[in-house]
Order: structure tokens, then C-alpha cells, then sequence
């Protein structure tokens, strides 16, 4: 059954992501300005400390310009780093601080300069997603990466990121995939709680 939920999983990514890939520029830029204002409308109002966010990759949804908005001065931004193939953690992102690209040609922060996050029931962690079920099951890209981190981090409030038109009724699930507490699109916020 897994082997058969697994081959599911794939074609939907490969499906999915021509689909993203299909965004033009101009949507793309309203999309993410529609998403920036929903996410700030719900993270201004939230008792959050730290906020980790992603670097986009494959036109996913962009939350870095959260991090120049006044009302967050004073909150921790994160971007995720990949330690290994199996190991992702959190590190310190300002504006300040360099980005370099890892084996995925995704940015990060420069672990010189930067410094380790650890989440707790005051962190936010936005998380890029393919797609999302309305039960808040994700599809990611299949590196397993957030699934881990979040096994061992559990009292951070889960945030699965998509734009709007890539939340369907139902995803196909495994054992390991972990439920998210929300949903956020350029249109709303859903909690699942």
C-alpha cells in the first residue's frame, strides 16, 4: 500500500510542478503580494517570537519581503540549511546576513555569519508545499526534509504555504507525513486546529 500511496505521490509532484512552473511573472508577482498581506494580517496579530520561513525555489511562494515589514521588528527570522542529505536545521536570516547556495542550488544562510534557531511553541514555521489538503495533509517534493525536522519539532505552529489554485479536497498520505496546523494562500488563512 505505501509502495502504491509513494507512486501516487510522484506523479502528482511531476504534474504539480509543470503546473507551477507555468505561473506567468505577472501572476507570480500578484500572487506572492496577495500572500504577503494575508501572512501579515495573521503573523502581526500572533504571539510569535520566531518566524521561519523558506527561499523560493521553482516559482513557490515568496515570504521573504515579510521580513521588511515594521511590525516585525523584533521577531527571529529563520531559513532552513541543509546539514546533509538528511538533515535540515534553522539558522538566523537578516538582511544582514550573506546567503550562499547548497547542493540544491537553493539559498541559505551563511552559517559564518549566522546562527542556529531552535523552535518552540513561539515559532512559526511557514513551510513550501506542492499542495495541500483541506485536513492539512502536504504534498512536498519528496526530500523528506520538513517531515523529519518536524518529527523532532513539535511545538512549533506548522504552516503549510501554497498558492490558492494548489489546495485540493483530498492528497494521498503515508505514515510519516505530518499534518499541518494551517494553511496559508494569497486569499486566506485556514486553521486546522
Amino acid at each position: 500500500m505505501e509502495a502504491l500511496i509513494s507512486d501516487q505521490k510522484k506523479s502528482l509532484r511531476s504534474d504539480l510542478l509543470k503546473k507551477r512552473k507555468c505561473i506567468s511573472k505577472l501572476e507570480y508577482e500578484n500572487l506572492n503580494k496577495g500572500l504577503k498581506k494575508t501572512a501579515t494580517h495573521f503573523l502581526s496579530s500572533a504571539h510569535f517570537s520566531k518566524i521561519f520561513i523558506f527561499h523560493p525555489l521553482l516559482n513557490e511562494p515568496d515570504l521573504r519581503p515579510l521580513i521588511d515589514l515594521d511590525f516585525f521588528h523584533g521577531k527571529t527570522f529563520g531559513l532552513p540549511v541543509l546539514a546533509s542529505k538528511e538533515k535540515m536545521s534553522f539558522f538566523e536570516w537578516a538582511k544582514k546576513i550573506p546567503l550562499k547556495k547548497n547542493q540544491f542550488g537553493i539559498l541559505e544562510p551563511d552559517l559564518f555569519f549566522g546562527k542556529e534557531l531552535f523552535s518552540d511553541e513561539k515559532t512559526a514555521i511557514l513551510i513550501p508545499s506542492l499542495a495541500l489538503d483541506k485536513k492539512g495533509t502536504r504534498l512536498g517534493m519528496g526530500g523528506g526534509f520538513y517531515d523529519r525536522y518536524l518529527e523532532q519539532n513539535k511545538k512549533a505552529f506548522k504552516i503549510g504555504v501554497i498558492f490558492s489554485e494548489f489546495l485540493v479536497e483530498s492528497l494521498p498520505k503515508e505514515d510519516h507525513d505530518i499534518k499541518m496546523d494551517a494553511i496559508l494562500t494569497e486569499k486566506k488563512f485556514l486553521t486546522l486546529l
